[in-house]
């Protein structure tokens, strides 16, 4: 049996360089694709809920099918996991091309094209991110303190990015449009560019990590199990549904109302100036957080980040709903002590749903760990799924008029807006105190176990 290999000290960076490129990869369909189907396209609310309804759904099936896909690619020249670096950029682009082009199409076929485009977009997204934690598991092994110095590092370089696009995107967008271009098209392309190049270097910098197994077929526990078969072990693994249902709630509710911060800037303060200053606060804050509260994370654990965590936000929710309409200084407040407190469970990242899958192989001996991290990204797009009719009910009831650009009541907006995730954060911060038992000891005691495990059957199958 042999000792696992130290990492090297600069792999973490590499992973915190990717990540930073991803979240310019993602600014602007994640804040302002809302805003800029119906402000901007003239698209109905009523059609901006159908098509983010469609799209959301067919994004969730995608979701689960890459789980399967990555779980048994193995490419003899580029590995399991680097082939996704090269593959999903040019998906990415198409995608993002199809939304914000403005094509000169109307009514359904207009639907069809953005709503197209997201779903490769979104798809595409979500083959880096397995890609990702894949490299992070083959790199750091069973050593759950590299797992851990990956995904801080990780976490800290999307906090990175995002003050780069929280301080750049509005006004970037807004000087576009002043001189009559399209300013989202335009942007997402040169965004697009800034992502793809890191990506190149996490495939060139990771080559050694990911090679082509020729023993693939016998050593791995997965390689027999289908889609359904996947999905049946992994409703048997009770840490999992806890997780899986605790992470949904909470993606129902803070979705339901992530996509209406630009309404609230145009509408409550009546100043959208004002989202580049706050969100460039909240990032700012966010990353510094990210290098701070590191050591707090390790201190809690993982179960105990995630309750406090969510215990915090679900409070200061009720004090946006009560204290922000209109009120811009305390909408920065309440936004920069959120964005400490989320960081707190941030830096471990994907490690829960992978102490999961660690689980699950533990007891079963069958290996679905890229299966179970997917689902990480599958729990926050059937979050979007469900969230899709109430930002739509939110919008409605706060009298907002696509054709007019006017909203009637958006107090009741600020409310919706606060009440509903400090619901959804109380109810997840329970699922998890009460119903995720899975300890910090026992995860590293599972990979341990597993990593020995895969190493004897590797062996076994050298010498047959």
């Amino acid at each position: 049996m042999t000792e696992q290999q130290p990492m090297k000290k600069s792999v973490p960076w590499i992973f915190m360089i990717s990540s930073s490129a991803q979240s310019f990869a993602t600014a602007i369909t994640s804040t302002y694709l809302t805003f800029y189907m119906t402000d901007y396209l003239g698209i109905s609310i009523a059609m901006m809920g159908a098509i983010m309804l469609v799209s959301r759904i067919a994004d969730y099936a995608v979701t689960i099918v890459a789980g399967a896909i990555v779980q048994n690619t193995n490419t003899k020249r580029w590995g399991q996991f680097r082939p996704y670096a090269l593959l999903a950029p040019i998906i990415r682009v198409v995608g993002t091309t199809l939304i914000f082009s403005q094509l000169p199409v109307t009514g359904v076929l207009q639907a069809i094209i953005v709503g197209s485009g997201y779903i490769l977009a979104a798809g595409a997204i979500t083959f880096v991110t397995l890609m990702r934690n894949g490299l992070m598991t083959n790199t750091a092994g069973s050593n759950i303190e590299d797992r851990i110095a990956i995904t801080s590092k990780s976490a800290q370089g999307s906090r990175v990015g995002g003050v780069i696009t929280a301080v750049a995107t509005a006004p970037i967008i807004k000087v576009l449009l002043d001189r009559g271009l399209n300013g989202y098209f335009i942007l997402t392309m040169v965004y697009n560019v800034l992502w793809i190049i890191p990506s190149l270097y996490l495939f060139f910098a990771t080559k050694e990590y990911d090679s082509y197994k020729a023993d693939f077929k016998k050593t791995a526990r997965s390689s027999n199990i289908n889609i359904f078969q996947m999905y049946l072990e992994t409703l048997k693994n009770g840490p999992f549904l806890a997780l899986f249902l605790a992470g949904f709630v909470s993606s129902v509710c803070n979705t339901s109302v992530s996509f209406l911060n630009t309404y609230y800037f145009i509408y409550s303060l009546e100043d959208m100036n004002l989202l580049a200053v706050s969100s460039t606060i909240a990032m700012f804050v966010s990353l510094v957080s990210s290098f701070i509260v590191t050591p707090v994370s390790r201190k809690l654990g993982k179960r105990s980040s995630a309750v406090v965590s969510a215990f915090v936000v679900s409070i200061v929710n009720v004090f946006v709903a009560l204290f922000t309409d209109g009120n811009f200084i305390m909408k920065v407040v309440l936004t920069t002590i959120t964005s400490i407190v989320s960081a707190i469970p941030m830096a471990w990242g994907v490690n829960m749903y992978l102490d999961t899958a660690e689980y699950q192989q533990y007891k079963t001996g069958k290996d679905t760990r890229q299966f179970v991290m997917s689902m990480q990204n599958g729990v926050s797009r059937l979050g979007m799924i469900v969230s899709t009719p109430i930002t739509t009910y939110i919008l409605a009831a706060s009298g907002y008029d696509e054709i007019a650009r006017i909203m009637a009541s958006p107090g009741t907006m600020v409310k919706l807006i606060g009440f509903i995730p400090a619901v959804g954060s109380l109810v997840s911060a329970l699922i998890y105190a009460f119903f995720y038992k899975i300890t910090d000891a026992q995860a590293q005691e599972y990979a341990e176990h597993n990593r020995k495990a895969a190493e004897e059957k590797s062996a076994l199958a050298t010498q047959g």
